[in-house]
C-alpha cells in the first residue's frame, strides 16, 4: 500500500519476523495512527526494498502488526509505503486501469 504523507514507511511485524535478514532493530519511536491514538513503535533499518524492478535506498521503518486489518481485505499488505520511499523515483499509478510504473 502506499501512503503519500506517511512520514515513515510501516512494515508488517509478521513480515519482519520472517526475513529478518531485512531488519535491524534501532529502539523504539512513538507514533501517532490516523485516530490520533499514540502507542511506542519499534523501529529498524530495513534493506533497501525491489519495487517495480528497481532497489531502493535503505531506510528507517516502524513495525506495526498489520494482521488485523489483513484479515478484513483479500490482498494483504506486509507494508505501507511511506515518503521514504516514494520520494526516491518518479511514480506513475492508475487505478482504474491497475498499472503502477517508474518514469525515471
Amino acid at each position: 500500500m502506499f501512503d503519500t504523507g506517511a512520514s515513515v514507511t510501516a512494515v508488517n511485524t509478521a513480515f519482519a519476523e520472517a526475513h529478518p535478514e531485512l531488519f535491524t532493530s534501532i529502539g523504539t519511536s512513538h507514533g501517532t495512527d490516523s485516530s490520533g491514538a499514540t502507542f511506542e513503535t519499534p523501529m529498524v533499518e530495513m534493506v533497501g526494498p525491489r519495487l517495480l524492478g528497481r532497489t531502493f535506498t535503505s531506510i528507517t521503518a516502524a513495525l506495526v502488526d498489520l494482521e488485523p486489518i489483513n484479515q478484513t481485505i483479500q490482498r494483504r499488505m506486509d507494508m505501507i509505503i511511506g515518503w521514504p520511499i516514494l520520494h526516491q523515483a518518479n511514480w506513475v499509478i492508475d487505478h482504474p486501469r491497475q498499472i503502477a510504473a517508474l518514469t525515471d
